[in-house]
C-alpha cells in the first residue's frame, strides 16, 4: 500500500471560517485516501501562514510533512495545490528530493510540469485578489465609504470588514456593467431581471477568495442592484457635468 503524508493549511483565521477549515480539509484527505487505498501516515497542518516567496520555510507543518515524505518515501497529498504553496520557490525542495504530490481536487498525482503550472496559477490568482482588494477599497473610499474605526477593531475583524466591502463593491461594479449594456433593463420586472442575470450575466459573488458564485435570487439582488443603479446614475451625472 502506497504511503502518503497529508498536508493542510489555512492562511488566515477568516479563511478557516468560510468553508475550508482545517477539519474539513483533513476530512477530504482521509476520504480520498480511503477511496484510493492509500496508507495515510499523518496529516500535518499550518494555521495562519504567510504568503511570501519563503513562507514555506517558516511553516512547521510543511517542514514536518517534507521530513516524513523523505524519511518514509511517502507522497505528499494536499486538498489542492494552493494549500501546498502559492509561490514557485517551493518547487526546488520538492524536485531536488524527488518528492511527489497528489492533489485531491485534481484527483491525481501531479507531474513536475503540471505542479509548477498550478502553483504559478495560484500565485497569479493571489496577486489578482490582492489587486482587486486594493482597487475596491480605493473606489469605496472615493465614494466616501468609511472602512471602520481602526483604533477599536481587532486586526482580524478589520480585515474581514474590508474584505466584505470589497466583495460587495465587486458585485455592484459587475451589475452596473451588465445593466449598462442590457437594452430595456429599466422596463423589466424584478423577476425577469434576476432570470436574465442568471442566464447570461455575472452570478452572485459569494467568496472573493475562492471565486465562488451562486445564482441570484430576488432577496439577494435587491441591495446590490439598488447600489448598481445608483452607481450608474451618479456616473451619468458626472459625465454630464464634465462634458
Amino acid at each position: 500500500m502506497q504511503k502518503v503524508v497529508g498536508y493542510i493549511r489555512v492562511s488566515t483565521r477568516r479563511q478557516g471560517e468560510e468553508g475550508i477549515s482545517l477539519d474539513e480539509q483533513a476530512h477530504m484527505l482521509r476520504g480520498y485516501c480511503d477511496d484510493k487505498k492509500l496508507h495515510l501516515l499523518s496529516i500535518q497542518e499550518d494555521d495562519g501562514s504567510a504568503a511570501g516567496a519563503q513562507d514555506h520555510l517558516l511553516r512547521d507543518g510543511y517542514r514536518e510533512a517534507i521530513k516524513i515524505a523523505k524519511d518514509e518515501g511517502a507522497i505528499i497529498v494536499v486538498p489542492s495545490v494552493d494549500r501546498l504553496a502559492r509561490h514557485p520557490d517551493v518547487l526546488p525542495e520538492i524536485v531536488d528530493n524527488n518528492l511527489q504530490v497528489i492533489s485531491v481536487s485534481d484527483g491525481r498525482r501531479l507531474s513536475r510540469r503540471v505542479l509548477r503550472g498550478l502553483i504559478e496559477r495560484a500565485q497569479r490568482e493571489r496577486d489578482l485578489i490582492s489587486r482587486r482588494a486594493s482597487e475596491g477599497a480605493a473606489r469605496a473610499k472615493s465614494r466616501g465609504v468609511k472602512l471602520g474605526n481602526k483604533k477599536n477593531l481587532k486586526v482580524a475583524q478589520r480585515n474581514g470588514a474590508v474584505s466584505n466591502m470589497v466583495r460587495a463593491d465587486h458585485k455592484v461594479q459587475e451589475l452596473a456593467d451588465f445593466i449598462e449594456h442590457t437594452s430595456g433593463w429599466e422596463e423589466m420586472p424584478l423577476r425577469e431581471k434576476v432570470d436574465l442575470l442568471n442566464r447570461s450575466g455575472p452570478l452572485n459573488l459569494v467568496s472573493e477568495k475562492r471565486g465562488e458564485r451562486q445564482p441570484w435570487t430576488i432577496g439577494s439582488i435587491r441591495k446590490p442592484l439598488k447600489k448598481a443603479e445608483a452607481e450608474l446614475t451618479w456616473s451619468y451625472a458626472r459625465k454630464l457635468v464634465t462634458a
